[in-house]
């Protein structure tokens, strides 16, 4: 299974379509976004590929109710400040800031994915990987991840 990783679009549409468009053709079935992408419309993005399911959590300039009201609707989208899954038997929990309350991490948190730096970040950190794909708005860049055996490489999206 893979899982795309992608934090900081921050309005950049063009950059998500064609990422979500990628992701279909390569059959991954779960994008994880780390906040920051909520601009007009971008409901319209997620909702044009429902057979890819979502887990996004709220960045500090995702602050438009009515956009965010829209994406919570969704049945493919699972939207919080922190979004904790389970893929493959590894634990994933997802804050747009990295310095959140430790007390909101899934128990036993395999994986810590977070934005808002907009700096590629790759780490062991207490038991855990900390992880930061950078900034898809400024060079294209996201993460791959596959499981179950984690292993991460970065992309870019090439236009």
């Amino acid at each position: 299974m893979q899982i795309i990783l992608l934090s900081d679009s921050h309005g950049r549409t063009d950059r998500l379509e064609k990422l979500f468009h990628e992701a279909e053709k390569l059959q991954i079935k779960h994008i994880i976004h780390a906040g920051d992408f909520a601009v007009y419309d971008v409901e319209k993005i997620f909702a044009a590929h429902p057979k890819i399911n979502f887990y996004i959590a709220k960045g500090n300039c995702d602050v438009n109710p009515e956009v965010l009201e829209k994406i919570q609707k969704l049945p493919n989208c699972i939207l919080s400040e922190i979004v904790n899954l389970e893929l493959e038997g590894i634990k994933f929990s997802v804050s747009h800031i990295e310095g959140f309350p430790k007390s909101k991490l899934k128990k036993n948190t395999d994986i810590f994915c977070h934005g808002h730096t907009h700096r590629t970040k790759i780490e062991e950190h207490e038991g855990f990987k900390v992880l930061n794909p950078g900034a898809l708005c400024e060079d294209s860049g996201f993460f791959i991840i596959s499981l179950p055996k984690v292993k991460i490489k970065r992309f870019k999206i090439k236009f």
